[in-house]
């Protein structure tokens, strides 16, 4: 065979072999064929689940929450449905500046055309912002995550290449533009070694808002100091700033009004001026917009958990304090609205499902300890829904000692298999009172299910149960 010939064949088969590695690579990242195939358990699949329900939820809010997980477990979304009010939380774990600004990107043109325009409050955090050694606030893979085209990656080179800089990750940066499914390769080991998967939530289900519960309590050993004065400008990390600048700009263009977030620390409010010098500027350039400062609330130490976060109560509070200083009020029927964006399936009484040693009362599943044969408190009958869709089931237990468990189940219709999600209590009250509630997401290949509530005592080696449990709502995004 001549040498042309044997070049020739080389070259078709790098030609295919290119090929094939790039359709790989579309496969995993633009196709989301991970994320398929292995479940929502990571960044990006908490990044995508919210991106998937945004534009529907934005069609409806009346206020959208931006930031990290100071957002995203920081401001609950029952506060507002009692003031007649539908919130968004788009907050994520992890996110700042550049993840902000690329979702909003996602729902600006949902925004643009609402003739009623919901708040926009975008969190304005300390620690994402200030230059500080050692600083991890990147955001790369909350930006890989919501960034799903290259052509959006090279539009914004500049300014994520000043960006990533700062971090030290101009290499990663670039490997995210020319194979961007190389994110995954920090998942290579346990999934291919251990034959694992990421079923489940990344950092705790959400509820219909998209808040994510905390529930430990933090205490005054964990109380921070730190810097109390305003930091001058030169202490801020520029692309920071301009990706900011880029938000606030885009948000203006929607008309809708916009409002800057001090989310809590555990500072306890000392540290409400350590931004204002950077406020003072964003507000000439961008006049109307508003800023709550962390003095402007008032939380305490029990509000907060063990990674200092608030925690469910916290959140609660926060909500119920923000909704007068943000101005909300309820113009438009609520439950419009939300069978406009919600599907909610039809869940029988109590007294229709089958008790084991409880009784229904006022709405209420009421149960005494006591030994139970399987721990099974109550079953309920089939529950109608659509398959192949995320289902979110809320509960609270306003009285409780001890923990339940409550259980979604189904026979999976393409396997034959029984399949379940179960969520356990966690919060002794009180007191929690009206703030413990949980969530449980599943996502049924059925069209119908069954709940359980079960007495997690006995399956754990611990006393039996008791106390009261609300069903509060089983709704899927349409």
């Amino acid at each position: 065979m001549s040498e042309s010939a044997n070049n020739r064949r080389f070259l078709i088969a790098a030609a295919l072999g290119f090929a094939a590695f790039f359709a790989v690579d579309s496969y995993l990242f633009a196709a989301e064929g991970f994320r398929r195939a292995m479940g929502d358990a990571t960044q990006e699949g908490q990044v995508l689940r919210k991106v998937e329900r945004a534009a529907g939820q934005a069609a409806i809010a009346d206020v959208i929450f931006f930031g990290s997980s100071y957002v995203r477990s920081g401001i609950s979304g029952e506060p507002f449905l009692e003031r007649g009010l539908v919130p968004f939380n788009f907050g994520v774990s992890g996110g700042a500046q550049v993840y902000d600004y690329f979702a909003l990107q996602r729902i600006a043109p949902e925004l643009t055309r609402r003739q009623r325009k919901p708040r926009l409050v975008v969190e304005f955090k300390t620690d994402a912002l200030l230059k500080s050694k050692d600083n991890l606030w990147s955001e790369y893979p909350q930006y890989i995550a919501i960034v799903r085209s290259r052509t959006v990656m090279l539009r914004n080179a500049p300014v994520l290449w000043r960006h990533f800089s700062d971090y030290g990750m101009t290499s990663q940066f670039i490997s995210g533009v020319m194979i961007p499914s190389s994110i995954y390769r920090s998942h290579a080991v346990p999934v291919l070694g251990a034959d694992a998967t990421h079923d489940g939530d990344f950092y705790g289900p959400e509820d219909f808002s998209g808040y994510s519960a905390l529930y430990t309590v933090a205490t005054p050993s964990m109380v921070l100091s730190g810097r109390e004065e305003p930091a001058p400008l030169a202490d801020f990390y520029p692309a920071k700033l301009e990706l900011l600048r880029r938000f606030l700009a885009l948000a203006v263009s929607t008309g809708c009004p916009i409002t800057l977030y001090q989310s809590p620390t555990m500072m306890m409010g000392r540290d409400s001026r350590v931004l204002d010098s950077l406020f003072e500027a964003l507000s000439v350039e961008f006049p109307g917009v508003e800023i709550i400062r962390t003095s402007d609330y008032h939380l305490e130490i029990a509000d907060f958990d063990e990674g200092r976060h608030p925690n469910i109560r916290g959140a609660d509070k926060i909500s119920r304090q923000l909704i007068p200083l943000l101005g909300l009020q309820s113009s438009e029927p609520l439950e419009a609205r939300m069978r406009a964006g919600f599907d909610a399936a039809v869940l029988p009484p109590f007294e229709q499902w089958t008790l084991t040693g409880a009784k229904a009362a006022n709405g209420e599943l009421a149960f005494e300890a006591q030994d139970r044969l399987g721990s099974v408190i109550a079953q309920s009958p089939p529950i109608d829904v659509r398959a192949n869709r995320d289902w979110v089931l809320e509960f609270a237990t306003p009285e409780i000692r001890g923990n339940v468990m409550v259980a979604v189940s189904w026979q999976d219709a393409e396997t034959g298999q029984a399949r379940e999600v179960t969520s356990v209590s966690q919060l002794q009250s009180p007191p929690w009172d009206g703030s413990a509630r949980f969530f449980l997401r599943s996502r049924p290949k059925s069209g119908t299910v069954v709940v359980r509530v079960l007495d997690y005592g006995p399956l754990a080696g611990r006393e039996p149960v008791s106390g009261r449990l609300k069903l509060l709502r089983l709704w899927s995004n349409r």
